[in-house]
Order: C-alpha cells, then sequence, then structure tokens
C-alpha cells in the first residue's frame, strides 16, 4: 500500500537534524509558484500555458492544434512549431510573462527561506526563491543547468547563508537555456542521461550521494519524465528518507498511488500535507534543535586551547559534527561561518587569526580533493608557515580526514602524521592529540614563570 500517514515525531526530528547538518536538498516543484494574489493557488505554469493558448486560438483558430491548454510543454510545443510564432517569440513571451513577478514572493517561499537550506533545486523561471532569502538577509546565489551548453560552470556549496538556486530547466538570464517544449524536455533528459552535458560536478555529487535527504514541495511527481530524471539522478539506493509534499489531489488518483508504490521503495515518503503548515513546523522543529543543542554544549574558558578548523565547503555538515565533539572535550574553535562578520576582508581576517590560535585543524576529504582552487590551499600555507617559526616537538597544523581520500600534497611532504577522524575513536585521537601538546605547551610556560 501506498504510504500517506501523516509524519510521525520522528520523521520531523530527521527532516530537521538533515536540514541542520546541511544534507536536505530543497526540491521546489510548479504548483507551488503561484500569484500570491490568487485565492485559487493556480500555478503560474499552468497560467502561462493558458495564456499561450489564447494567442494561439486568436490567430488560428480552434484548429490550432491545442489538446491540452493547461499542459506548459504541450502548449509550448504547439506555439513554437506555428511559424507565425517560433522560439524567439515563446522566450519573449515567457521571459515577459514572469517579469511582473519579479520583485514578488509567497509566504511559502519565506518560511522556507527561514531554513538553513544550503541548495535549492528550483523548477520554474520565478525568482520567488531568491526574493525570500533576500528577505530572510541572505545572499542567495543564482546557477542553472544549460541542457544545448557543453561546458557547465561549477558551484560552490557549503553554507546557508550564501544559498545556491540552481534552476534545473534552465534559467530567464539565460532564454535559450529555459526547458520550455516537449521537445526540450526529451532533449534535456538525454543530456542529463548521458551526462551531455553532465550536471555541475558539486552539484552531481550531492545529488548523488546516498546520504543526501530530498525534500520535494509540489514537484509533481505524477509527471512521466519524473521517474526518468529521479533514477538517473540517483544511481544508489539512498540511506536516508526523503520526503515529498504533494496537493491533495494527487492523492485521489489511481494511477498517481501506482508513482507512490515505486518512489516508496526507494525510501520517499509521500504527505498531502499543507505546504506553509510544513515548512512552519519544521521551522519550529529546526529552531527546538538547534536549542537543544546549545544548551548541551558546555561553556569554555577563554583559557582553553582555540583550534582553527579548514575545510571545503562541501564538508560543512561533517564539519559541525567535528565541531561539537570538541567542544564536548574542552576545546575552542574557530571557523568562518561562525566567526566572519559582514563586512570583514577574508585575507586580512584569516590571516590575523592564523596568528592568534593554538592549533589549525585541516579536515580533508573526497569531496575537497577535486578542488584544485581553495581558500583552504591559502590557509594551509599560511599555517604551515606559522608552523616553521615554532620549536621543534610543538604541534600546530594537525591534518585530519574524514573518509578514505589521499592526504593532500603539501602534508606528503612534510610528513606530517594524520589523524583519520572516519575511524571509530578518530575524533577521540584528535581531541588527544591537543590535549597532551597543549599540556606540553603549559609545562614548558610553568617552568619559564618558575626561572
Amino acid at each position: 500500500m501506498a504510504e500517506t500517514e501523516p509524519l510521525s515525531e520522528a520523521d520531523w526530528k530527521e527532516i530537521a537534524e538533515r536540514t541542520r547538518r546541511g544534507e536536505c536538498v530543497l526540491v521546489l516543484g510548479p504548483a507551488i509558484a503561484v500569484d500570491p494574489d490568487d485565492n485559487l493557488h493556480t500555478p503560474l505554469t499552468t497560467r502561462l500555458a493558458r495564456c499561450l493558448a489564447d494567442r494561439l486560438k486568436n490567430a488560428l483558430g480552434q484548429s490550432c492544434g491545442i489538446v491540452n491548454a493547461d499542459d506548459l510543454a504541450h502548449v509550448s510545443q504547439v506555439f513554437c512549431d506555428e511559424r507565425e510564432f517560433g522560439r524567439g517569440s515563446l522566450e519573449i513571451a515567457v521571459n515577459d510573462f514572469y517579469a511582473r513577478y519579479d520583485q514578488t514572493t509567497t509566504p511559502l517561499h519565506r518560511a522556507l527561506a527561514a531554513l538553513p537550506f544550503q541548495l535549492v533545486i528550483n523548477t520554474t523561471p520565478d525568482y520567488f526563491m531568491a526574493n525570500a532569502f533576500k528577505e530572510a538577509g541572505k545572499n542567495p546565489q543564482a546557477e542553472h543547468y544549460d541542457y544545448q551548453s557543453e561546458l557547465q560552470r561549477d558551484v560552490k556549496l557549503g553554507r546557508d547563508d550564501c544559498p545556491v538556486i540552481f534552476d534545473l530547466y534552465g534559467s530567464r538570464h539565460e532564454l535559450s537555456s529555459l526547458i520550455l517544449t516537449e521537445s526540450d524536455l526529451l532533449a534535456f533528459l538525454v543530456g542529463i542521461i548521458k551526462k551531455a552535458p553532465p550536471l555541475p560536478q558539486s552539484i552531481g555529487k550531492l545529488l548523488a550521494d546516498v546520504r543526501t535527504t530530498f525534500l520535494f514541495v509540489g514537484f509533481g511527481f505524477e509527471r512521466w519524465h519524473v521517474r526518468i530524471l529521479l533514477h538517473t539522478l540517483q544511481a544508489q539506493l539512498p540511506t536516508y528518507k526523503s520526503f515529498a509534499l504533494e496537493s491533495p489531489d494527487f492523492f485521489d488518483d489511481g494511477e498517481r498511488l501506482q508513482t507512490m508504490v515505486y518512489f516508496q521503495k526507494k525510501k520517499f515518503r509521500f504527505s498531502p500535507f499543507s505546504w506553509e503548515r510544513f515548512a512552519t513546523e519544521l521551522k519550529q522543529h529546526h529552531e527546538a534543535l538547534v536549542s537543544k543543542r546549545k544548551a548541551q554544549e558546555p561553556a569554555l574558558p577563554t583559557t582553553a586551547p582555540l583550534a582553527f578548523l579548514s575545510y571545503f565547503r562541501e564538508d560543512a555538515a561533517a564539519v559541525s559534527d567535528v565541531e561539537e565533539q570538541l567542544h564536548v572535550s574542552g576545546i575552542r574553535t574557530w571557523r568562518d561561518r561562525h566567526n566572519l562578520r559582514g563586512g570583514d576582508i577574508w585575507d586580512e581576517k584569516i590571516s590575523a587569526v592564523l596568528g592568534e590560535v593554538d592549533y589549525v585543524v585541516v579536515i580533508q576529504s573526497r569531496r575537497g580533493e577535486a578542488r584544485f582552487q581553495s581558500y583552504v590551499y591559502n590557509e594551509i600555507r599560511e599555517a604551515l608557515s606559522r608552523q616553521k617559526t615554532m620549536r621543534s616537538g610543538v604541534s600546530f597544523v594537525i591534518p585530519t580526514k574524514i573518509d578514505d581520500c589521499k592526504n593532500l600534497p603539501e602534508f606528503e611532504r612534510g610528513r606530517i602524521q594524520t589523524i583519520d577522524l572516519s575511524l571509530p575513536g578518530g575524533v577521540a585521537a584528535l581531541v588527544t592529540a591537543i590535549e597532551e601538546d597543549w599540556t606540553r605547551r603549559q609545562e614548558v610556560l610553568s617552568r619559564q614563570a618558575v626561572t
């Protein structure tokens, strides 16, 4: 049977925890992009389809070939195929239609923007989510997939104050990239399957990562191409559940229940939950989780050792767990996302901090292995330079890794021992290394004070 029971308390806790860790990808479907003044909540894609269908009927009469005036891909295909209109006219019509909403957002998007999502996959050419993030004081980064381009610019992920909005079906900033017609959709699916062009590397890895949780809101799982798309993106069965919130009429259709059964085998949980109520309750669970964690963290004295955490943005969630364990063990941390303030000049601030901290813990990973450019390398160079000014036997730079990646060349050359945090007791070994070195330092200072 297809599972449509209300979300349990365990479900809420799981979604909140995955969101907090930065391992929950928000996927926004066409059903939630509505005119905020429309009491009927008709999706903008449906309204656009009807506008295009009216233009065709006015120009060509009832014999224009429209079968379903609510299906945007179908209507766009007919519109594009007519000599009187064509692709150029279609792109202009789409851009003009959405332009009237460029400064608009909705209560649902505002509620979602309050949560710490680092990646949002958008499937409609509106700016609702970007506007909501800006209202929440965040700095959203816009990226998109272009099914006609051979090269895809890579995307940097990993900060919830600078979330990435990835327009999967193209962007109005580049109208030719938009997936509008049925032919566009087929070409898009072929491109995704053949990886020609591939998705940006960081996006592709995150989507295929078995640890990633997806939160689909109004995605439209009844559409024929969704199985192909998700099957391609998720090559392996996920470790954690994903959640799909659909409108009530989705659950009234027998054929759609077959779709639910198919995806539930892949750990998808479907719910007819009110979207705005869901976002509000998720925010409450997230805030409760964060408050509980803060209450459990000990208040560390300023005399406790201070460790700078150097890591690749893609590993932010794993680093949060390491950081929490260090705090519990009495070790203070300095981390960019928590300690940098707006207006700080990165190079100057980091250079100053590296001159003040007691340790630099470099966290390596497979995700970071593929990065040829990152501030992490600059941090490592400065830290190793300071290490050279210290007496023999003093630890300062401590390389670690959170998976089976290779050591960065800087540590291979320096023959510095790397601590594997992925092993049982790995973080405890890091704590021990810092505590033992810190004790030696304090003993030296004590002897100097006596003399």
